[in-house]
C-alpha cells in the first residue's frame, strides 16, 4: 500500500498534475518528502509555517533523507527593520543554502514564509561576487585581495570570525561567510601552493583542502559600487531620520564600512533586493506544509511588517518602504503560483481526484494506554506491543524511537514477538518528538 502511494504521488508530481497528500501525521510528511526526493528531479522546496516549523521539518528530513541532501534557508533572526544584524550562523544557513542550489547540488531545501516573503543579496551579484579557489592555481594577490574587499570581507589582523580576511607575507586568511573554519592560502608568489583549514582558537591549521568556494562575506555587500548608490539614495530620507542617526549610517558608507542593522538597507544598497525564488529553477517542486496556515502567516508576517515600519518613523530611524523590501501577502501567493506545487495536509479528508490519503497512523493511541493509571508496567507495555502487532499485521511499517541506540532492543520478554529487525524499522508511524 505504501509503495502504492509513493508511486502514485510520483506520477502525479512528474505530470505536474494537481495533488493533495492528506492524513500526514507527525513524521510522515518528512519520511514520505524524504522518499520522493529519491524519485524526483531536485530541488524539492518544503515551505513552512515558521522558521520553528522549518527547523522541526529539516530535522525530521535529516533523518530520513539524509543530512547531506537536506539544506535549510532560514529567515534572519531579527524583527523587520530591526537595529541588529542576523546571527552569523543564519547568515551562514543561508548562504550554505544558496551555493548548494547554485551548484545543482539541493535536492531538498526547507524554508519558511518569511524567508520567502524578504529581500536578501541579489541572484546576479551573489553569482558575480562568488569565486572558488583551488590549490596550484595562480592568482595575483593583489587582485586577489581586492576581490574580497569587493565581496564585502573586512580587513583585520587576526581572521576570527566570518566575513574577515587578513593578508601579511606570503599567507593570506579568509573566512568564508559559509564556512564552518576560516582557510589559509600560502603562496609562493602568485601560485597558491597550499590551501588548509584552521582553528580560530589556536589558529593552527589542522586539514588540507583542494579548494575553498568564497561567498559574498553577508547579504549586504559594502563596497564602492553599493555605498555609491546607497550614499545617492540617502538624501531621500534625511528629513525622516534622525539628524544623529543620519549622520552615522552616512559616515559608514562614505567609508564603505559595514555596521549593525545594515541589511534594513538592502533597497538602498542594491537598488531591488533579490528573492529566494529567483534562485530556483522552473523545474522546481514546491511542497506546502498546510497551505491555510502559509497563507495566514503571510497576512500576519506583513502586519507585523506595517508596524515595524510605523514605529521606525515614529522614531526617526531609516526604514526603507515595505514594498521595497518584503512581498505583499497577494504578490505571496502570485510568488507561489507562479511554481509547481503540491499540498501536504494533516487531517485525513479524500477531497476528490486530486488527493491521496496516507494511511498513516499517530501514536495517539499508544500514549494514552502508557499514560493510564493502575496498570502494572507489563500490563500497559502488553498493551502497546499489542497495538504495534495491529499495525504490523496490517501491512504498516513502524518506527521505534529510543533514548539511546540500545533501548530499541532492551524490551521486556513480554515485547520480544513484537521486536522488528534492523530493515523493518523503516517507516514513521510517529514522529520520534511526539513518541
Amino acid at each position: 500500500m505504501i509503495s502504492e502511494l509513493i508511486e502514485s504521488a510520483v506520477a502525479r508530481l512528474a505530470a505536474r498534475r494537481p495533488l493533495v497528500l492528506s492524513g500526514l501525521r507527525g513524521g510522515g510528511k518528512a519520511w514520505l518528502v524524504g522518499s520522493l526526493a529519491d524519485r524526483l528531479q531536485p530541488p524539492l522546496v518544503v515551505v513552512g509555517e515558521s522558521h520553528e516549523r522549518a527547523e522541526e521539518l529539516q530535522h525530521d528530513l535529516a533523518y530520513f533523507a539524509g543530512a547531506g541532501r537536506v539544506f535549510h534557508f532560514p529567515c534572519w533572526d531579527t524583527v523587520p527593520y530591526d537595529s541588529f544584524s542576523p546571527s552569523k550562523e543564519v547568515v551562514a544557513q543561508r548562504m550554505t543554502a544558496l551555493l548548494a542550489l547554485r551548484e545543482g547540488r539541493c535536492p531538498i531545501l526547507v524554508t519558511n514564509v518569511q524567508a520567502l516573503m524578504q529581500g536578501m543579496i541579489p541572484p546576479a551579484l551573489l553569482g558575480s561576487l562568488s569565486f572558488t579557489l583551488r590549490a596550484g592555481e595562480t592568482y595575483p594577490r593583489r587582485a586577489l585581495i581586492q576581490r574580497l574587499v569587493e565581496a564585502g570581507y573586512a580587513r583585520v589582523d587576526l581572521v576570527e570570525a566570518p566575513g574577515e580576511f587578513s593578508a601579511r607575507g606570503e599567507i593570506v586568511d579568509v573566512f568564508p561567510a559559509q564556512a564552518g573554519h576560516p582557510f589559509r592560502l600560502d603562496f609562493f608568489g602568485d601560485e597558491l601552493e597550499t590551501l588548509r583549514q584552521f582553528e580560530v582558537d589556536t589558529q593552527k591549521s589542522f586539514r588540507d583542502s583542494e579548494e575553498a568556494t568564497v561567498l559574498p562575506a553577508g547579504e549586504a555587500v559594502v563596497n564602492a559600487a553599493t555605498s555609491a548608490r546607497a550614499l545617492a539614495a540617502l538624501p531621500d530620507y534625511k528629513t525622516r531620520v534622525q539628524p544623529e542617526i543620519y549622520r552615522q549610517i552616512y559616515g559608514y558608507l562614505e567609508q564603505g564600512s559595514t555596521f549593525p542593522g545594515v541589511e534594513q538597507m538592502l533597497p538602498l544598497l542594491y537598488g531591488a533586493p533579490g528573492r529566494l525564488h529567483e534562485v530556483l529553477g522552473p523545474e522546481t517542486v514546491l511542497l506546502l506544509d498546510e497551505p491555510e496556515k502559509l497563507r495566514q502567516r503571510s497576512h500576519d508576517f506583513f502586519s507585523e511588517v506595517l508596524r515595524e515600519h510605523e514605529l521606525g518613523l515614529e522614531q526617526g530611524n531609516l526604514v526603507p518602504p515595505p514594498e521595497s523590501f518584503f512581498l505583499t501577502p497577494d504578490e505571496f501567493d502570485k510568488m507561489i503560483g507562479g511554481f509547481y506545487s503540491a499540498r501536504l495536509v494533516e487531517l485525513a479528508v479524500d477531497g476528490g481526484p486530486d488527493t491521496l490519503v496516507c494511511p498513516f497512523a499517530d501514536n495517539s493511541t499508544l500514549r494514552s494506554a502508557a499514560a493510564e493509571g493502575g496498570k502494572s508496567a507489563h500490563a500497559t507495555l502488553s498493551r502497546i506491543v499489542e497495538g504495534l502487532r495491529e499495525w504490523q499485521q496490517g501491512g504498516a511499517p513502524i518506527f521505534l524511537a529510543a533514548r539511546s541506540a540500545t533501548g530499541v532492543f532492551a524490551q521486556p520478554p513480554c515485547a520480544a514477538p513484537a521486536r522488528a529487525s534492523a530493515a523493518e524499522i523503516s517507516a514513521p508511524v510517529a514522529s520520534a518528538r511526539s513518541t
